[in-house]
């Protein structure tokens, strides 16, 4: 039974065994000496030839860096969430909290008596904690400047993790930055 090679970019993505040609685009038949174990690649003449060695560990770098850059986004995400509210309505909420209770303390620097609104919102939390509202409203920009600092520091772990990721020129180079990259992480946002 015949072979069929399917190409994207002019690397093989898929292989098959049919007795006709299969629907859609990308499809040619297999080279008479193909072998199973290796790589083939589309040349410009609409030829197939075998992939060599260097070739494929090219191919195998370029996709561990695609999916290192995308590991490196999912843990930075998971940290900015846990600062920024997982959900569109927590960060909403962070927010509203972080303005009243700047209202808050404002009102109480110059002696004034802070805004009703302002007290109902933050109240309940104080409440829960024990604590007066002017030190609620204290804690929760205390952790809303931690916040930003950790989401900045996470914006510039990112950047730094890309140019190293770019800058990989082995697998085993690749390997040994991404088994340290999550502990550097935690050890750099526990300095805040």
């Amino acid at each position: 039974m015949p072979i069929y090679l399917r190409f994207e970019n002019g690397m093989q993505v898929e292989t098959t065994t049919l007795p006709k040609k299969p629907e859609g685009t990308g499809w040619y038949k297999a080279p008479t000496e193909f072998d199973w174990e290796k790589r083939y690649k589309l040349l410009e003449d609409n030829t197939v030839a075998e992939c060599s060695s260097d070739e494929m560990q090219g191919d195998l770098l370029k996709n561990a860096k695609l999916a290192a850059t995308e590991t490196v986004r999912f843990i930075l995400n998971n940290h900015r969430r846990s600062f920024a509210g997982y959900s569109h309505e927590k960060s909403r909420s962070y927010d509203i909290q972080e303005k009243t209770a700047k209202s808050i303390i404002a009102a109480v620097k110059n002696n004034q008596t802070p805004d009703e609104k302002d007290v109902e919102l933050i109240a309940p939390l104080a409440e829960l904690r024990s604590i007066s509202v002017g030190d609620m409203a204290q804690l929760i920009l205390t952790k809303s400047r931690k916040a930003d600092r950790a989401i900045a520091r996470c914006e510039n772990i990112e950047d730094r993790a890309q140019r190293k990721i770019e800058t990989c020129a082995t697998l085993d180079e690749l390997k040994t930055f991404m088994d340290g990259f999550e502990q550097d992480v935690q050890t750099n946002l526990s300095k805040l």
